[in-house]
């Protein structure tokens, strides 16, 4: 192994949608009602929405898992959680809708992105500070994003990002101002952590006091209860990063989700005491560098396409991502081109660079190896600058 590594559409009979949900390839249109925006989102159409269209949800339907829900509303979250091992086990990650894990130092330092809709916990952490990934990912996602401090570096700037794309303050709840000291504070008691690790956010307090009057755009994903056939089993899956940062699932079939372990613990929640588990496991495959020969500073290539592995109900599903612009949501399709319907459910999605390896175990017991063409990849890829893990001590909420 190398280490480099909405507006939604409601009033529509369930009948009608659940048939529209077991067509995976044609494009289509819906009439999605939309705010004005005040997030700077660009004018641009979304190319992705030409090509796939937005996928419809039906009304008592989550937008990010497909399950059933009471909360008619769509009013994402997204945050970021520290993943340094005195940040275990977390707060709150067992209540999110979609989790993205990447490396933010390398080469093997990983760091959570959450998107929290369904449910949002009164206490998620530990909170850390964003790279420009992350914003990238708020970007997708058009939604508020929750975080504490960030990177100011001149070609690394989250600020000098989010003025970029004109990101209202009202999507920023950055809790190294001091504005949101109601919502955004430091453990104590049977939770009190050393600092950078002990931040915390409330994010139902959040939502109910600074989330703006705003509807982000639609980024629903196609679900279904059916599991595509036809392709090679997988029972288990393991994204080495490196060192403290091995994630590690395990297909459970009765329930239909691989468990999360980590470093070969499993994987529960500190603060609800829930097992960490998700319907649907993609690896998606990035060029990712560093910028200035800097391994403090990611820099992601989170737009255009690249390869992609599903792990969805037991079976292994090649084939890429789409991203057309920094607006778009990102598409998983498969090789014929056709977006992949997830199982209903929590996603996670591990982000490694196409120098990393990993592997995944079919049911009869094979490991298989998925590497990366060596001959595709490019000098800024492979030009990796190991730094000391002490420095990261010397990093702060940056």
């Amino acid at each position: 192994m190398r280490i480099g590594q909405s507006g939604l559409t409601r009033a529509i009979p369930i009948a009608a949608l659940c048939a529209a949900l077991a067509i995976v390839s044609a494009p289509f249109s819906t009439n999605v009602a939309q705010a004005v925006p005040i997030s700077g989102r660009g004018a641009s159409t979304s190319a992705n929405s030409l090509a796939y269209g937005d996928n419809p949800v039906p009304y008592g339907f989550s937008a990010t898992t497909g399950m059933p829900t009471m909360n008619p509303d769509y009013k994402p979250l997204i945050m970021v959680m520290s993943n340094q091992p005195e940040a275990r086990p977390h707060w709150g990650m067992s209540e999110a809708d979609i989790v993205y894990e990447a490396v933010y130092y390398n080469p093997s330092h990983t760091r959570y992105t959450l998107v929290y809709n369904d449910n949002k916990p009164d206490m998620a952490g530990a909170l850390r500070s964003a790279r420009t990934f992350s914003a990238s990912l708020r970007q997708e996602w058009d939604c508020p994003f929750v975080f504490w401090g960030w990177q100011t570096l001149a070609g690394t700037s989250v600020s000098e990002y989010f003025k970029q794309h004109k990101v209202d303050e009202k999507f920023q709840i950055n809790g190294i101002t001091n504005k949101y000291e109601d919502v955004l504070t430091r453990s104590t008691g049977q939770y009190a952590r050393v600092n950078p690790h002990n931040a915390i956010a409330n994010l139902a307090a959040i939502a109910s006091k600074y989330y703006p009057d705003y509807t982000p755009r639609n980024h629903a994903y196609k679900f279904s209860e059916t599991v595509q056939s036809g392709y090679d089993s997988a029972v288990a899956v393991n994204v080495n990063y490196g060192e403290d940062y091995n994630p590690t699932y395990t297909y459970n079939e009765a329930q239909r989700v691989y468990e999360r372990s980590y470093n070969g613990q499993a994987q529960v929640d500190g603060y609800t005491g829930k097992r960490i588990t998700a319907a649907n496991v993609i690896v998606q495959r990035v060029k990712l560098s560093f910028f200035n020969h800097t391994s403090s500073r990611p820099v992601y290539e989170l737009t255009g396409e690249g390869l992609a592995d599903m792990y969805i109900g037991g079976r292994h599903i090649q084939g890429k991502w789409v991203r057309s612009g920094e607006d778009s949501r990102t598409v998983f399709i498969d090789f014929m081109g056709n977006e992949v319907p997830l199982l209903p459910g929590k996603t996670f999605i591990q982000l490694i660079a196409n120098t990393l390896d990993y592997t995944y175990t079919r049911a009869d017991g094979t490991v298989i190896t998925n590497s990366f063409d060596e001959s595709k990849l490019t000098a800024a890829e492979t030009d990796y600058v190991n730094i000391d893990d002490s420095e990261l001590n010397n990093l702060g909420d940056e």
